[in-house]
């Protein structure tokens, strides 16, 4: 209950700050004095001769007749049908505004929950990812090795379909850490392909500079991911805040 009345609170006080932004302070001051001033100069109006007017054009373009009340009648309905068509179009206008923000709150705070779980989720894969990294350099033979690895690959893989489901910033944070790992799958790929049997081979790879520079690329990109996920993690918590 605390959580909607907030959330109601945040949506007025958008709403607010978006008729603000449509309307500056200073044109709305100009629109509601024009509204009290116009039944004043209409009635004022009235009590002037209009037919005046004749004295200064010609009589066969511009020719006034009728009383003066007929004339302001016609030009106070056409003038009050214009200002009524601008105020219920704006009223409309921000209406649908309104609801459209009321309906994109109510759909964030409602998929709250499953964002949270999905952005830990996606983070917990990724340290077990880098867990098992670690994990390769006490590898004790070829097949624990490749073992290793494809764990490694398919937790990247998960990761990234959780990651996808959180929001567009997290999924390419991810993309670029998961071209890296692939890019050094290659390589592990490459090792084998060159019948490499021997561990000591892969004990000399893991001691190589270019596996040296994958693991410390790999925690930048962590520590990358870590601001993001944190930066999500507040986006959503926000919408609880007064």
């Amino acid at each position: 209950m605390r959580s909607k009345k907030k959330t109601s609170k945040l949506i007025i006080n958008e709403n607010k700050n978006l008729i603000l932004k449509c309307f500056s302070k200073k044109s709305l001051i100009v629109f509601i004095i024009s509204l009290l001033l116009i039944p004043i100069a209409i009635n004022y109006l009235t009590l002037l001769d209009l037919s005046i007017i004749n004295d200064f054009f010609n009589k066969d373009i511009i020719n006034v007749s009728g009383t003066n009340s007929e004339w302001v009648t016609f030009f106070a309905t056409y003038l009050g049908a214009i200002i009524g068509g601008i105020i219920s179009g704006s009223i409309t206008l921000i209406g649908v505004i309104y609801t459209i923000n009321s309906q994109k709150e109510h759909s964030t705070v409602e998929n709250y929950a499953k964002i949270r779980y999905k952005a830990d989720h996606t983070n917990e894969l990724y340290l077990a990812a880098l867990r098992r990294i670690k994990l390769l350099h006490s590898a004790k033979s070829k097949a624990e090795f490749e073992d290793i690895w494809t764990s490694i690959i398919s937790d990247f893989d998960k990761a990234m379909n959780s990651a996808s489901e959180v929001n567009i910033d997290f999924y390419i944070s991810f993309l670029d850490l998961r071209h890296q790992i692939h890019q050094f799958n290659k390589e592990i790929i490459s090792i084998q392909t060159k019948n490499y049997y021997d561990m000591e081979d892969y004990k000399y790879f893991l001691k190589s500079e270019r596996f040296s520079f994958i693991t410390k690329l790999i925690s930048q990109e962590h520590s990358a991911l870590d601001v993001e996920y944190i930066k999500v993690l507040k986006d959503y918590q926000n919408l609880f805040k007064s």
